[in-house]
């Protein structure tokens, strides 16, 4: 096994989330297998045809996800001081990386991440999801969505605050995430 002297360029987002992970609980086994998609990439490739809209797995697989939560509730909520609240929607969450070129390595784990919400996805078609995902990914990457832009400037204020530095402007620390997303 081969040692790596300098540690791995981890972008702040990346930091933030594996301090953020905890050890698992549950005696959960987890497992992947290898599936044959061909299926899938004709399907794809007929989307794309028909609607002009590059679809990708990850847009199918979130609808389907999105379908099993919808005919089971019970899986679509949160538990809110000991209590199960059922959520009205079913919203789905993607991860957007900020760049558009394939990288590996050291350069991947320097990339940062943000994600975009996807409103009622169990209620679009697959084109619908990429398009909305494909828009939503363009103002994140062009610095334009309010949320990705309320939550650089906390992760920057409280990176600031640390190490005792100014902070240009305060932060609305009143809004909520579910405010601030577009509908």
């Amino acid at each position: 096994m081969a040692v790596t002297k300098d540690p791995l360029p981890f972008s702040v987002w990346r930091k933030i989330a594996m301090a953020s992970w905890r050890p698992r609980k549950d005696p959960a086994i987890l497992a992947t297998i290898d599936q044959d998609a061909e299926r899938l990439l004709q399907y794809m490739d007929a989307i794309q045809k028909a609607t002009g809209v590059h679809v990708t797995p990850m847009h199918l697989v979130g609808r389907a996800s999105a379908k099993v939560f919808s005919t089971m509730p019970g899986l679509n909520g949160r538990v809110v001081f000991g209590r199960f609240l059922s959520s009205p929607t079913v919203d789905g969450f993607f991860v957007v990386s900020l760049r558009t070129d394939p990288v590996s390595g050291g350069e991947a784990v320097a990339t940062d991440l943000s994600g975009a919400v996807v409103r009622r996805v169990d209620e679009k078609t697959p084109w619908q999801i990429a398009t909305e995902l494909t828009e939503r990914a363009d103002l994140i990457r062009h610095d334009d969505d309010p949320l990705f832009k309320q939550t650089k400037m906390m992760v920057k204020s409280a990176s600031a605050r640390k190490f005792g530095q100014s902070v240009s402007k305060p932060l609305p620390f009143n809004m909520t995430a579910r405010a601030m997303t577009p509908k």
